[in-house]
């Protein structure tokens, strides 16, 4: 009997833990930052610019940790304000710390002082500001910014207005296609298959190690953009088959394009002019500037390196481990619509544009790879950062 008591009483224990922990878990209200183009004349005039993008908030809880370290948030322009897309918080208090308006180019505009910095005085409320979340509700804040021109960060009591944080130099996502898209990096970017990826043997020998592509109606999404200011691209291909008829005659082997990209679209295709296929690399890329624009000959059944880096100055696209070209990185373009994600086997928004051959050992990485790094991958050494 005693032991049927323990039980019931530990079932009982157990099941209003679960209750609790569910709880909590579901405790979540969400909050929207506005900023006015009226009130402040100095401020109305710049907020009236279509360009202005991004907040980019730091926000602490009752415990002073970071919730949200230098979030870049997307703002939605309207007629008489801007607010911004919402933030997921637990139910409970906190403080918005770090609070600025940006540009489409990530520039700093304006800028929310923090109290007794030298600029706390031109606002009512400077930083910090305190604010609660309740459960399955909205909270709105509308800070008080002011101009960054002509200012330092210390007058504002920031340390920098390009707000980059420190970066661990690592890869980010890893994606060896043994029978599945998982990322095997540890990030959990895993992919999600549709149409029935074959499998094949990859450049090494290996069976069943490699997705196969049938040009018709099968792509992979990955589960990330990888909208980050510098990366490295490394993939292998081989190519089976051009397939003819598809839009602009291309066909795609990777795609990341869609309007909620801050820093720009990446493809990796191939594409006929005349009777002559070519893969290309385009970074950056639109009708009209085709300045990053790249290309080189390739050869049907036989596998390849493709590797593309990028950071603040410059666009490397590289294959077979040798530097084909470098432009300068300038500008950011991207197409008003698209998945969200990055695309294998067909165009932005997975119709037509599909690739008819073999895709192995994705690799994204968060810095800009050296030529003796890409060299490494290309000759099969040991894996640049291997996790």
């Amino acid at each position: 009997m005693k032991t049927y008591n323990i039980l019931i009483y530990l079932f009982i224990g157990l099941f209003l833990l679960s209750c609790k922990k569910e709880e909590s878990l579901n405790n979540k209200g969400e909050i929207k930052f506005y900023v006015n183009k009226a009130g402040n004349s100095k401020l109305k005039a710049y907020l009236a610019e279509p360009h202005l993008s991004y907040v980019l908030v730091t926000i602490e809880n009752s415990l002073a940790e970071k919730v949200y370290d230098m979030e870049k948030i997307e703002l939605f322009n309207f007629s008489d304000y801007y607010i911004s897309k919402s933030l997921t918080l637990q139910v409970g208090n906190y403080k918005l710390t770090q609070f600025a308006v940006l540009d489409s180019a990530g520039k700093s505009i304006y800028a929310t002082p923090v109290a007794g910095s030298p600029n706390a005085d031109f606002v009512s409320h400077p930083l910090s500001i305190d604010f609660t979340i309740t459960k399955d509700a909205y909270t709105y804040l509308v800070p008080e910014v002011i101009s960054t021109d002509g200012y330092f960060p210390a007058d504002f009591g920031y340390s920098t207005f390009t707000f980059d944080k420190i970066i661990i130099r690592k890869l980010i996502a890893y994606y060896p296609f043994n029978l599945n898209a998982r990322d095997m990096s540890g990030n959990g970017y895993n992919g999600v298959v549709y149409g029935g990826i074959g499998y094949g043997t990859d450049r090494l020998g290996n069976l069943n190690s490699a997705f196969v592509f049938n040009g018709n109606d099968n792509f992979v999404i990955l589960g990330n953009n990888f909208d980050i200011p510098e990366k490295s691209i490394n993939l292998w291909f081989k190519c089976s088959a051009f397939l003819t008829g598809q839009l602009n005659d291309i066909n795609y082997l990777y795609s990341d394009d869609n309007h909620n990209l801050y820093y720009g679209l990446n493809y990796i295709y191939i594409r006929r002019y005349g009777s002559t296929e070519r893969l290309y690399f385009a970074v950056n890329v639109a009708t009209g500037n085709m300045q990053n624009l790249d290309s080189a000959d390739f050869n049907y059944n036989q596998w390849y390196n493709p590797c593309i880096t990028v950071d603040k100055n410059y666009i490397k696209y590289y294959l077979d481990g040798v530097l084909l070209n470098s432009y300068s990185n300038n500008v950011n373009y991207r197409s008003n619509e698209g998945i969200a994600n990055v695309i294998l086997g067909s165009n932005r928004v997975c119709q037509n544009q599909y690739f008819d051959g073999s895709i192995d050992d994705i690799r994204i990485y968060n810095f800009a790879l050296n030529d003796q790094q890409i060299d490494s991958l290309y000759n099969n050494l040991v894996p640049v950062l291997k996790k």
